[in-house]
């Protein structure tokens, strides 16, 4: 009941709404305010490149400490209006493929995942697990937080092709 008389609050759009802090890789950590008017505009940004629908389905196990585990893996689900799966970091850690696995069960249409995680996954493909899997639901990607390595993408869209996964 109380869910139903619930009002999304008045906040200005000035207003920080996330303050994450810098990794210190290259300086002091440092934090940096964002506000909710940039951070709604993030999210209609990202949702514009990646055309979401009442369809899709976010498959993360991004961290949601980091900004793109939090923003893309957490928070554009809950934005947009669509189904979001969520997996501790752990548990791709552990078994890298368990992340496809999950695309395949909730029929995941999007995702994120620095350039490493799609490495792993390559290298753990085995014609038994590519049996296991059905990547063609797969839609869209987010591929960022490390340098992006065409050969990489390429070795990852060889393995899957198997498994519906498409590059484009």
């Amino acid at each position: 009941a109380q869910a139903l008389s619930w009002r999304a609050p008045a906040l200005p759009g000035q207003r920080v709404a996330d303050l994450p802090y810098t990794s210190g890789s290259t300086a002091s950590p440092k934090g940096g305010g964002i506000r909710h008017d940039n951070l709604l505009y993030t999210l209609a940004d990202i949702d514009a490149a990646l055309a979401h629908d009442e369809d899709s389905v976010m498959v993360s196990w991004l961290p949601v400490y980091h900004d793109m585990g939090l923003i893309y893996g957490l928070l554009q689900p809950i934005a947009q209006g669509f189904k979001g799966v969520l997996t501790p970091p752990e548990a791709f850690l552990q078994r890298p493929l368990r992340w496809l696995e999950l695309i395949t069960r909730h029929r995941g249409t999007h995702n994120a995942a620095p350039n490493f995680a799609f490495d792993l996954c390559a290298q753990r493909a085995t014609p038994e697990a590519l049996a296991t899997l059905d990547l063609s639901s797969w839609r869209g990607a987010v591929i960022a937080a490390e340098p992006v390595r065409p050969s990489t993408m390429g070795r990852f869209a060889k393995a899957f092709a198997p498994a519906g996964f498409r590059l484009e």
